[in-house]
């Protein structure tokens, strides 16, 4: 039997990521599709032959639903997935999990609680480059690494009223809705215990539009972090970029350098055909249907999303004191 998977929220990311992942998926199937947009729904229950709900407590009532994708504003994850998990359902949440740490702290006990059937999304983190470069990294090639910086930048564009402008909704801005994404695969990359963070974010509106976070790490490396969606640029761009003290290592495209015999020697891998966004969000659906089968162990925990929701809270806080706060 193919598990039945509903899905919350049928904007843009169900649309481009999940929806597609779970089609690509043999042992699952698309059960149901629930968003208030009524228009939306019903010209996407025309495409895929779905049933559709405009309430979520009536989608996770339904006793032949096994399991619910979360791809709703931030405000609303929190409450959805303990509807969720009170009615029996496995949930793959996008991120953040909450607005705060305080939501994430009650979630990982409410899941416990639960049957441990919660699962957050850090497809990134299933990523054949990162998946590669990580590899790399605890193999040694490029020696320990002492700085790693990673940015999300987005030009301005037309402003549009949006969830993500008000902080009731949206938990914070910028750092919070595409920052969080490149710290998961940071730090998954890394393997590092982070001791302290610094930041200063600019304001605008109720949330940043811009910010940077230095992070400091137990073996005294560091990172930096930068992210900004209102900025003065020709196109969006993403960066990734680690200094080992044998060699560097970028992604987006992925590079992997090494110094050796004080010469300068590439070794990247062949670099994989198809695009990474597309496989990790296929993989991480597969992982999550052989979770709720009952096959294997959830691919990630939300004690994974609670660590990074301390790290974006003690950045919130950094900025408003001015100073560095220790984690």
């Amino acid at each position: 039997m193919k598990v039945k998977i509903g899905i919350a929220g049928a904007g843009a990311i169900a649309q481009v990521a999940h929806i597609p992942a779970v089609l690509s998926c043999e042992e699952a199937e698309i059960y149901a599709l629930c968003d208030v947009d009524e228009a939306r729904l019903y010209k996407l229950q025309e495409k895929y032959k779905v049933k559709i709900y405009t309430d979520f407590e009536d989608m996770v009532k339904d006793e032949e639903l096994d399991a619910v994708i979360i791809a709703t504003p931030n405000y609303l994850h929190y409450p959805m997935c303990i509807a969720a998990l009170e009615y029996g359902k496995y949930v793959l949440c996008e991120k953040p999990l909450g607005i705060n740490t305080e939501e994430v702290e009650r979630l990982v006990e409410f899941s416990k609680k639960h049957g441990d059937k919660l699962v957050p999304c850090f497809n990134n983190r299933l990523r054949p480059d990162v998946i590669t470069l990580r590899k790399y990294v605890k193999g040694g090639e490029i020696g320990r690494v002492y700085y790693a910086k990673t940015g999300w930048l987005r030009k301005i564009g037309p402003e549009t009223p949006s969830w993500r402008q008000r902080k009731s909704e949206a938990g914070g801005g910028v750092l919070l809705n595409l920052g969080i994404h490149l710290l998961d695969h940071t730090l998954w990359i890394l393997e590092k215990k982070p001791v302290s963070v610094c930041a200063s974010l600019h304001l605008s509106g109720e949330v940043e539009d811009a910010g940077v976070c230095m992070i400091r790490f137990e073996d005294d490396s560091f990172m930096t972090l930068e992210a900004g969606w209102t900025l003065l640029f020709e196109k969006d761009f993403t960066y990734f970029n680690l200094y080992g003290e044998r060699g560097s290592a970028l992604l987006s495209p992925l590079k992997i350098e090494q110094v050796y015999k004080d010469e300068v020697r590439e070794i990247t891998p062949r670099k994989p055909e198809r695009n990474p966004f597309k496989v990790s969000c296929e993989e991480q659906i597969k992982r999550f249907v052989e979770f709720v089968q009952g096959k294997k162990k959830p691919p990630f925990t939300p004690e994974d999303a609670l660590a990074l929701s301390r790290i974006i809270d003690a950045a919130y806080l950094s900025s408003r004191e001015k100073r560095e706060v220790e984690l």
